[in-house]
């Protein structure tokens, strides 16, 4: 049952308003005075408050400033009653966050009608409010659920096609060739999948930007060695060369997990579109910024799709220059990182003589 809380010092308007609300089911709760009335407020939390202006100790404008002030009673909305027809005491009241103001002598339906008004509406924003802590909730279990399976995926999935690899690279018992053609098809598939794992995972970090960047102060040089050394095999089929040009005990401030992912993503693009023979360079350095570079002599992008290759675009990916696929989605979650910590992603690109793919960090963190 809905509660309303009237604050008159007149014994007939708590009568009256007994009488006619009783038929809409309200619980009526009365104070004769404004710090009685507050106190009533605190202790109960009615749904409406319907207060006089004035009253002998403490007027009606004062008593909604200290409700407004009480992080307990600042969301119940009122209703100001007064025999004051006047502008500036009507501008005054809706200032201190009156939600309404009824003049007397009133008409006892209008009044019903706005008390029922300003109910349901407050009825319907909590439901709203319900409505949308539970949907909060539900993606934040879907979000930790991913999150969950993708990293449990990953672990034993990679472990799987390196002993796939070391199959295919045994040269003391060399596999038949048609079993290696198909085991190479198989780790080329098994890769893929891999790579989704990773946008799962990553997404589910990031989506609705709640998960927050874990900060830690990191040697970029030993980041991006690491990052080589997960992506060579790929280079070393393509004989593709990745040339470390960071400069040693180079620190920034990020989150090494996530900042190691974006760089080992923009590798093994580059890998992918990077013609046989060629080089791959990463380069570190700062300015009024970090600035990681990530350049190959590949394929390069054409000038028409370079404003949108960070953006979701179904049937986006393009094949590499030995047919390699991929899930069109890595550049999409490896701006979502970078945009997580506060920086961007920009790329110069040349068709025919490669691209330069460059991340944009700030030099002191925001927290």
């Amino acid at each position: 049952m809905p509660q309303l809380l009237i604050i008159d010092d007149s014994v007939e308007i708590h009568k009256l308003m007994k009488f006619w609300l009783k038929k809409d089911n309200f619980e009526i709760i009365s104070a004769f005075d404004g710090q009685s009335g507050f106190k009533q407020a605190v202790k109960v939390v009615p749904d409406v408050i319907l207060i006089d202006v004035i009253m002998p100790d403490t007027d009606g404008f004062e008593v909604c400033k200290m409700l407004k002030l009480n992080k307990v009673t600042e969301h119940i909305p009122v209703i100001f009653l007064t025999a004051i027809d006047n502008t500036i005491d009507k501008v005054k009241g809706l200032e201190l966050g009156a939600i309404d103001y009824v003049i007397k002598p009133f008409d006892v339906a209008e009044l019903k009608a706005r008390i029922n008004i300003v109910y349901n509406n407050k009825k319907l924003k909590e439901d709203l409010k319900k409505e949308k802590e539970a949907a909060e909730e539900a993606t934040r279990l879907k979000d930790q659920f991913v999150s969950l399976v993708a990293h449990d995926l990953r672990s034993p999935f990679g472990a799987m096609l390196g002993h796939l690899e070391l199959l295919v690279s045994d040269e003391i018992e060399p596999l038949h060739e048609d079993h290696k053609e198909i085991l190479e098809m198989i780790i080329a598939t098994g890769y893929q999948q891999l790579d989704m794992i990773a946008d799962l995972l990553h997404s589910s970090r990031l989506e609705g930007g709640k998960i927050k960047v874990k900060l830690q102060l990191f040697d970029t040089h030993q980041l991006v060695e690491e990052s080589i050394a997960k992506t060579q095999l790929l280079a070393d089929k393509k004989h593709i060369q990745l040339v470390d040009n960071v400069p040693k005990n180079m620190y920034i401030h990020a989150d090494k997990y996530l900042i190691q992912e974006v760089v080992q993503n923009l590798i093994t693009n580059a890998i992918k579109f990077s013609y046989p023979e060629s080089n791959i360079e990463i380069t570190v350095y700062t300015d009024d910024e970090v600035v990681v570079a990530v350049k190959d002599f590949g394929v390069g992008v054409e000038e028409s799709k370079l404003d949108n290759l960070f953006e979701p675009v179904e049937g986006k990916s393009t094949m590499g220059t030995m047919g390699e696929e991929g899930t069109g989605l890595g550049l999409m979650y490896c701006f979502d990182i970078i945009k997580a910590h506060h920086g961007t992603m920009s790329v110069v690109s040349v068709v025919g003589e490669g691209s330069t793919f460059y991340i944009h960090l700030p030099l002191k963190p925001r927290h």
